[in-house]
């Protein structure tokens, strides 16, 4: 009986075997997502952020506005009027901004992205640590749609039926040595 669906037993073992390695490295890769906090995130975009010409002034404000307005208060107002100091380049109070809230915690940088998200959606996509996202979520969704169409789809088609006439044909030809044997003796 293996010999005859030892094919199919093979694929099926074969694609089971690929499907338990995808999940295992998107576990692992949302695994590491997940270890990947707001701070770290903040220390990877800190470069693109402070960039000349990435977040003008008016938005630089917005975003001190949220983080002050926001329950409970990320900055003080001592805090919120320094960043919004109009004396001091942009650039200065966004870097110190960033410094700011990476020593505070994860949370002041979550509100951060969250401020950012809320008033500039376009700088907010293209932050690096947003783009390296999508690339890794990308990968997955590919490899999911791959796994899908290429093996589970073969296997409901071709192996199923294959499978299942030999299977139905030995298990034919057990049925009937078994029921000639029992009548045999009775």
């Amino acid at each position: 009986m293996y010999l005859i669906t030892g094919g199919c037993t093979l694929l099926r073992l074969r694609m089971n075997t690929l499907k338990l390695l995808y999940w295992r490295v998107r576990a692992s890769c949302l695994y590491e997502e997940k270890l990947l906090n707001y701070c770290k995130r903040l220390e990877k975009d800190e470069q693109f952020l402070t960039k000349e010409g990435t977040l003008n002034e008016k938005l630089v404000d917005k975003i001190v506005l949220h983080l002050y307005r926001i329950y409970p208060q990320i900055l003080n107002n001592a805090e919120a009027e320094m960043f919004r100091n109009v004396n001091t380049p942009v650039s200065a109070r966004v870097s110190e901004l960033l410094l700011h809230l990476q020593n505070k915690n994860n949370r002041a940088c979550k509100e951060f992205y969250n401020a950012l998200e809320t008033n500039d959606a376009q700088i907010y996509q293209n932050l690096p640590s947003k783009c390296l996202a999508k690339t890794t979520g990308s990968v997955g969704v590919n490899m999911d749609t791959y796994s899908r169409e290429k093996y589970i789809l073969n296997d409901r088609v071709s192996c199923q039926g294959e499978c299942f006439t030999r299977r139905s044909a030995v298990e034919k030809v057990h049925r009937n040595h078994f029921e000639s044997i029992y009548f045999n003796n009775m």
